[in-house]
């Protein structure tokens, strides 16, 4: 099968060198959105890590004799000349198209890897034909992609503020203490005011200690108070084994009973009455014991897009699959900790 050729634009690449070279005060500008990688041709990723170097050494005070010196120093003035150096600062771009040059750059080099990952992917399906983890693979690299390919801006504080207290107005309007979802239990929710979009709330204590339960008790609350749309991901209960202590909380009939089938008539009465209930609540389980963070982040997507959840709860975290294997447990931990965070930002729900 033959290849297409990679997309390039060698004219914008020379153009943000030439704007790095012409005024090193553009240096910064280029740095906040690319990087080496992000060239093409192998001469341009040269100069762009030499400039950065110089840039991290002597800030904007250089010149091309500096220049020059540091091409011979790192043995690379036989692949960059000065007439190259000269020509693209008579190439750079300035104001707003050095931000189209950059853009351009940026946008090729995640096309670029797009391509990389469809031959990657031709050849996976040859040499190892696992569907799933294909899809988890993949999906992840799909996102790495995206990553690398967002420019991310900052913002006027002015822009915040104005953000910020139209959220004021719209709490003070709504004269409530708890202004994000209730846990259903007072003195917390007087701690935390509930909980917000983007919040990671983590739960932590020793085993046997209560947090699936506690877990259930906020689920319950926001299902039948709140009238929430809400997603479990239950790594270590199957969905029976949850569905089954939900019944016990609501009917009030005792979980052990319930698991022995010593059940009275007027005991089976209230969990009849009891699953009703709980049928009629918008709660979704996935009880996937060995959900990787990546099926994570597409389930929600999902759950979001088409059932509107509001909140996620997740039992529980060191159980998920991180999408790198790491030396150490705990870097494992606090990674899949920044992409829970990371989704939790993403979908705007905690």
């Amino acid at each position: 099968m033959e290849l297409p050729e990679y997309p390039t634009d060698e004219l914008a690449e020379r153009a943000v060198l030439g704007a790095m070279i012409k005024d090193p005060d553009n240096i910064p500008t280029v740095l906040e959105y690319l990087r080496e990688e992000d060239f093409y041709f192998e001469t341009h990723r040269l100069l762009f890590s030499l400039l950065y170097r110089v840039w991290e050494d002597k800030g904007k005070d250089w010149d091309d004799i500096v220049l020059r010196n540091y091409l011979i120093k790192s043995g690379l003035h036989d692949k960059i000349s000065m007439d190259l150096v000269y020509a693209l600062a008579q190439e750079a771009a300035e104001g707003p198209l050095l931000f189209e040059a950059i853009n351009s750059v940026k946008e090729k080099a995640g096309l670029r890897r797009l391509m990389d990952l469809s031959i990657e992917i031709l050849r996976n399906v040859q040499e190892s034909p696992d569907l799933n983890l294909l899809v988890e693979r993949t999906t992840q690299k799909l996102y790495e992609i995206s990553e690398k390919t967002q420019i991310s801006g900052y913002y006027h504080i002015k822009e915040v503020a104005n953000e910020v207290l139209e959220i004021i107005e719209k709490r003070k309007n709504e004269e409530k203490v708890i202004t994000g979802l209730p846990s259903g239990f007072i003195d917390l929710d007087m701690l935390t005011t509930g909980f917000h979009p983007s919040d990671l709330v983590i739960v932590a204590a020793r085993p046997g200690m209560g947090k699936s339960s506690f877990m259930l008790s906020m689920v319950l609350n926001l299902a039948f108070e709140e009238k929430v749309p809400l997603a479990i991901f239950s790594l270590e209960m199957s969905r029976e084994q949850l569905v089954m202590r939900m019944l016990s909380m609501l009917s009030g009939v005792p979980l052990q009973n319930i698991r022995k089938g010593f059940i009275s008539e007027e005991d089976w009465g209230k969990l009849l009455n009891a699953a009703l209930e709980l049928s009629s609540r918008d709660i979704y389980i996935d009880d996937n014991p060995t959900l990787s963070t990546t099926e994570l982040r597409i389930k929600s997507r999902k759950l979001k897009k088409e059932k509107g959840v509001e909140i996620i709860f997740v039992d529980y975290l060191q159980l998920l699959r991180p999408p790198h294997r790491r030396s150490s447990r705990q870097e494992e931990v606090a990674e899949i900790s920044r992409n829970l965070k990371a989704l939790a930002k993403e979908l705007e729900v905690p």
